[in-house]
């Protein structure tokens, strides 16, 4: 009867190692930075865009863009692009006639408006 009951604490002992190795490998594979609920949504248009806007610097008292990793200056040039304008929250590029504008926060709607 000890040995049976030895048996099955190692046989036990074995299958919770397997479990914890299981439930191991699925946490490492979960993103803790996903949302819990919905799906973000992404502009398709802007999704290929070879243009990258990633920081806005104001510096005596003018802005500068951080455009795919280049410092620029209102009037510089960036993959044939002429920087028209760079203001708080966004940068305005043309090319050949057609302007595109680059957003810090494309995602940004207002919502609803309250008055006071």
């Amino acid at each position: 009867m000890f040995k049976l009951l030895k048996f099955t604490l190692k046989a036990k002992l074995i299958l919770m190692i397997l479990c914890l190795s299981y439930v191991a490998n699925s946490w490492a594979s979960y993103d803790p930075t996903k949302p819990l609920f919905g799906t973000a949504t992404v502009n398709k248009a802007k999704q290929h865009s070879p243009l990258v806007l990633q920081t806005i610097i104001k510096k005596n008292q003018q802005y500068k863009a951080v455009i795919n990793g280049k410092l620029l200056s209102q009037g510089d040039s960036v993959l044939g692009y002429k920087v028209k304008s760079i203001s708080v929250n966004n940068a305005l590029l043309i090319k050949s006639g057609k302007r595109i504008k680059l957003s810090l926060f494309t995602n940004y709607q207002l919502v609803k408006s309250v008055k006071k």
